[in-house]
């Protein structure tokens, strides 16, 4: 990160720190320590010594207000290369932060975080068993995540629990699903081979589900945790996580189709739950999405824990 300080809004120009590479030194911009304008600092050493709270801030130089503004290392780099040192077109400050969340997605383990959050809030602690991930390493992820506007986070007594901070998020991993299906060889493979063998019925669509509900001819069955379920689900869905089903088919009805869905397309739950009924006799198909897709489409969602 570089941390510049400007005598004016229309100008870049001014003392420089730059705040890479240095764990403490971007814990102490966080907390706003900077000593004078007048100075660059040209190691974080420097900075560290030469640094004092934020209420020590000037204000203005020589009658001119200042301007605090923090860039990323490749914003600064091309605003300072650019022509004559002039601001770099708008297009540029826009693609840059743009990037800014595209390089928070670039990582599998993200991605899964953001599955997961798409269910509903969880702690840091909850979201590092259910992604199988150290705390420390999922601690990190999220705070990557957040700091790209991808989650918040709020506290609640010792915990802190995160969530989406946009349902646009949802959209954005379909989009990215749509386009790996669509160029992706490889992703092919993938899906033919461990999804579309196991299970090569079609599945249902939303609106098909939707119209299926209103004539009250299917039973739908959520197969994801309890907790998920909870923090939301389809109307008048039956929660049976997967590790249950067994013991409590029994229980399902017969003379009803049963539509399974758990957390998206490439969820394996709901393929899991779908082949063991069809092989106790029961008629199952699965949703063709999950519950995050379901209330990204503005489709009607229920909430509460599970009867």
């Amino acid at each position: 990160m570089i941390f510049a300080i400007s005598s004016s809004e229309s100008s870049s120009r001014g003392a420089v720190v730059n705040l890479s590479g240095s764990p403490r030194l971007l814990s102490a911009m966080r907390e706003n320590l900077i000593r004078s304008p007048q100075v660059s600092y040209r190691s974080p050493k420097a900075f560290l010594r030469r640094a004092r709270p934020a209420a020590a801030l000037p204000r203005q130089t020589a009658g001119r207000p200042l301007t605090y503004r923090i860039y990323s290392t490749n914003l600064w780099n091309m605003i300072t290369t650019s022509r004559g040192n002039a601001s770099p077109p708008p297009e540029h400050l826009v693609l840059e932060q743009l990037a800014v969340v595209a390089r928070a997605l670039a990582q599998p383990h993200r991605l899964l975080l953001l599955t997961i959050l798409a269910q509903g809030e969880r702690s840091v602690e909850t979201l590092a068993e259910a992604a199988g991930l150290k705390l420390g390493n999922t601690s990190q992820h999220l705070h990557r995540l957040q700091r790209a506007g991808l989650v918040t986070s709020r506290k609640d007594a010792q915990r802190v629990v995160y969530q989406l901070s946009d349902e646009a998020a949802v959209v954005v991993l379909a989009i990215l699903r749509q386009i790996a299906e669509r160029n992706l060889a490889q992703m092919s493979v993938i899906a033919q081979k461990y999804f579309h063998e196991r299970d090569p019925l079609e599945p249902v669509s939303r609106e098909e589900l939707r119209r299926r509900i209103r004539k009250d001819t299917v039973t739908i069955i959520d197969v994801r945790p309890a907790e998920e379920f909870a923090a939301g689900h389809l109307p008048g869905a039956i929660n049976v996580p997967t590790e249950e089903l067994q013991r409590r088919l029994s229980k399902l009805p017969r003379n009803k189709e049963i539509i399974a869905y758990c957390r998206g397309p490439y969820c394996l739950m709901s393929y899991e739950a779908v082949e063991t009924l069809r092989k106790c006799g029961f008629k199952a198909i699965r949703l063709q999405d999950g519950y995050p897709e379901w209330k990204a489409a503005g489709f009607p969602v229920e909430a509460g824990n599970a009867p």
